[in-house]
């Protein structure tokens, strides 16, 4: 365990005492630990961070005193989030055009620099409001990437059915997977100690957080050797490493 991880965990719980507040909901931390989830079909509902508000505030909310302490630090991750929060277009009525990850370029507002454009579309414009009479009402592309990104919209199809927020990652490779067990097992745990000395006055050592962080990742690693031997052996290996 290097000096720089400890000083990482004891800089994110904090001090030793503190007075106390509301405690967090339980419930969406819970979820993180649902390891069985298939990465190609999960779904990430960060909505409830910014109030139940659309997911698209979640890019656009900047951290607050009157936000909790996870909201704050999870508005701060942001831009490792973007990538992998991809908006799957239905009736196009919750996506916007320039802030979701919607399209193959990311986000709209910086790969056609914002307000600098020349499409005149408002910032909180939604792709169906872009679609009128079975015509998209979009100005001719002045740029290569305008004309990118024009290309691109004529070939989406709306339905009836509403936007979907996915976590799109690519097939899962073993280290992939391990890096998720890692990330979701240590958000699970740290959000744990962290209310456990706000509300229940029990300490815990960052040693001994990194260890039941480690004895749950083997288990989970171990869960995988009577289906898929290849990957279980493969992805302990790495984390030994």
């Amino acid at each position: 365990m290097s000096n720089l991880a400890v000083s990482h965990f004891c800089s994110v719980l904090g001090p030793v005492f503190m007075s106390p507040v509301v405690p967090s909901s339980p419930e969406w931390f819970q979820r993180l630990l649902d390891f069985s989830i298939s990465p190609s079909q999960a779904r990430l509902r960060v909505g409830i961070l910014v109030q139940r508000r659309p997911v698209s505030n979640f890019w656009t909310t900047n951290p607050s005193k009157n936000f909790s302490w996870l909201g704050n630090k999870l508005l701060k991750l942001r831009t490792v989030a973007y990538p992998l929060i991809h908006l799957q277009i239905q009736n196009g009525e919750n996506g916007r055009f320039w802030i979701d990850n919607w399209s193959p370029y990311g986000k709209l507002h910086d790969f056609l620099e914002g307000g600098r454009s020349r499409l005149v579309i408002p910032l909180k414009a939604t792709l169906a409001s872009l679609y009128r009479n079975g015509t998209w009402r979009l100005p001719a592309a002045r740029t290569e990437n305008q004309l990118q990104v024009l290309s691109f919209i004529t070939t989406i199809n709306f339905n009836g059915e509403p936007d979907q927020y996915m976590l799109s990652l690519p097939v899962a490779s073993s280290t992939r997977s391990l890096i998720l067990l890692r990330w979701q097992a240590t958000i699970y745990w740290i959000c744990n100690e962290r209310n456990n000395r706000l509300h229940a006055n029990q300490f815990r050592s960052v040693d001994s957080i990194f260890s039941i962080i480690d004895h749950q990742i083997r288990n989970k690693i171990h869960s995988f050797r009577e289906t898929n031997p290849w990957r279980s052996s493969e992805m302990m290996q790495r984390w030994f490493r």
